[in-house]
């Protein structure tokens, strides 16, 4: 059973429809809403509605179920508020990842400014994607770039001299606003610099940056 919006999926989305941070697609001739963003969540539903549909679950109970779903952990979780701007946490840490994450943000907040926040994860992995990296903050207003989070027994010897200073740096050649932080305060200190109420401040990464996204929103 093939799946997605391609012309010859069995289970297929058509007239996407994207507004009130929620999204509606067509499939089977039933209407389906989700509340969480993304072309890859639309995909994530055509599998489970694929599934559905070959055991016999109802659409009614699809519909509902999808329409009720309002994600998981640190995958678009957003986790409140900050100097009135909308704090999102996310597990994004490969380019094609951060990308569809920062498009997902414009999708579910137009017209807000997007301030990118992420943290590398692992060294030999930033070397070999880096090309990637310095292209998915395309869609951001800002991008803070935090210094690599190093993975104990996974890292190479020859990428041990990658950093995410070069990453900035490659990012503001395409004309891009990009800062780089060594650790985590300096971090705190360019969004403190640069957020402004009614921003939406995406926090990236699958190291240790998501502590930072539920340090800020629970200030008072």
């Amino acid at each position: 059973v093939l799946y997605g919006m391609a012309p010859d999926a069995t289970v297929r989305a058509q007239n996407i429809h994207v507004s009130q941070k929620q999204q509606t697609f067509v499939s089977g001739g039933e209407t389906y809403t989700l509340r969480i963003p993304g072309r890859f969540n639309i995909s994530n539903a055509l599998a489970a509605i694929a599934v559905g549909r070959q055991l016999g679950i109802s659409e009614a109970i699809m519909k509902k179920t999808l329409a009720e779903f309002s994600g998981v952990w640190r995958r678009f979780e957003v986790v409140g508020s900050y100097r009135g701007a909308t704090v999102i946490s996310d597990y994004a840490h490969h380019p094609t990842a951060v990308a569809s994450t920062i498009k997902a943000v414009r999708e579910f907040y137009p017209g807000k400014r997007l301030i990118a926040v992420f943290q590398p994860h692992q060294r030999s992995r930033t070397k070999k994607l880096f090309t990637g990296f310095v292209q998915c903050f395309a869609d951001a207003d800002f991008a803070i770039v935090q210094e690599i989070y190093d993975v104990a027994g996974r890292e190479e010897d020859d990428a041990q001299h990658v950093s995410s200073k070069e990453m900035v740096a490659a990012v503001e050649k395409t004309g891009k606003y990009a800062f780089y932080a060594p650790d985590v305060v300096s971090t705190r200190q360019h969004i403190d610099s640069i957020l402004d109420k009614g921003d939406v401040l995406l926090i990236m990464g699958a190291g240790d940056i998501y502590h930072l996204a539920e340090e800020l929103v629970g200030e008072v």
